[in-house]
């Protein structure tokens, strides 16, 4: 089972975008702005990304990391 998300949804964006600065944290707002998803989106997003074990999410900061 492929649990990477779908070429071109908010999920894969964020993941090549966190892929692409593995050595970085970034914030929910960082990565909303920086990706031109709205702030809610990228919320759920990682929330999910998270369940899937493809990104860390440190909580209740949520910080994200690829």
């Amino acid at each position: 089972m492929n649990d990477l998300p779908d070429e071109g949804t908010n999920g894969r964006r964020i993941l090549e975008h966190l892929a692409r600065h593995s050595e970085l944290w970034f914030t929910p707002s960082e990565l909303a702005d920086e990706l031109d998803i709205p702030r809610g989106s990228v919320g759920t997003t990682l929330s999910r990304l998270n369940e899937r074990g493809v990104v860390r999410v440190n909580y209740p900061t949520l910080l994200a990391h690829g």
